[in-house]
Formats: structure tokens, sequence, C-alpha cells
């Protein structure tokens, strides 16, 4: 009997202990964002150009070759919308600002943005990009 009770103590005790120590892990760091290291590319004006989300709120917009300045900005995620905080290139005597990026149905991220050519436009123009994954996806198994 009392090796019973002294067996649920220990085990009740085990349960709190780990349930205390994960609950004060502290997560300020945001080492794990699910979208954390995620890269997609496209073509633009004839250049691989790469999105890439390098923590849970910074991100880089980069060319393979350089003809696209890099260009970094802050980001959240809001429902599967991907706000971005002065995002902005200027390439060609032209500016580009990006202002946020969905999924497509097939996972590929669509950056959104306008655009204002100096020598020729008026107004702003409306554009999006899609890029697809670097890596693609794995589906989790289900059990």
């Amino acid at each position: 009997m009392i090796k019973r009770l002294f067996a649920k103590a220990m085990l009740a005790s085990m349960v709190l202990a780990f349930s205390l120590v994960s609950c004060t892990d502290d997560d300020s760091s945001y080492d794990f964002a699910p979208y954390k290291g995620r890269e997609w590319y496209g073509l633009w004006n004839g250049d691989s150009v790469f999105l890439k989300l390098t923590s849970s709120e910074d991100a880089v917009l980069y060319s393979s070759k350089g003809i696209v300045p890099g260009t970094t900005a802050k980001y959240t995620t809001h429902r599967g919308m991907f706000p971005f905080s002065e995002f902005a290139l200027y390439f060609d005597s032209v500016l580009y600002n990006v202002y946020y990026a969905l999924f497509d149905p097939h996972l590929n991220m669509v950056i959104y943005g306008d655009s204002f050519d100096i020598r020729r436009d008026t107004a702003l123009v409306d554009w999006q990009k899609p890029l697809i994954p670097t890596v693609p996806y794995n589906k989790p198994e289900s059990h």
C-alpha cells in the first residue's frame, strides 16, 4: 500500500515538474517559428530573386546575380498574410514597394506591391510576383 502511494506521489511530482519546466521555457527568443528559414524564388527582371524569412520577424529579398540589391524588412503573420514594414528596393530608376505576401493554394508565396518608374510613370503601378519554395514542403504523416 505504501509502495503504491509512493509510486503515485512520484508520478504526480514528475508530471508537475515536467509541466512547470515546459511552462517556464522562455520563448522570447522565438527560435521556433513555423516559417523561419523558409525561402521562395522566382524570376524577376531576368534574374533569380529569393525571399527568405530569416527569423520569426525578419525577411530579406535578394538576387542570385546581384541585379536586385538585397533588402531587409520586418514582417508579421496574420491569418496567412505576411505584412511587411518598409520593404522596398530601387532598381534601374524604378522604386519597388513590397507590402505583403500570401500563400496561393499550391503553397507558393505571392508577394504584392507597387512600383513607380520615375522616367515613365505618373502613378504607382500595382504588381504581384509568385515565388515557389526552394525546398518542397513535406506533408506530415497522418496516423
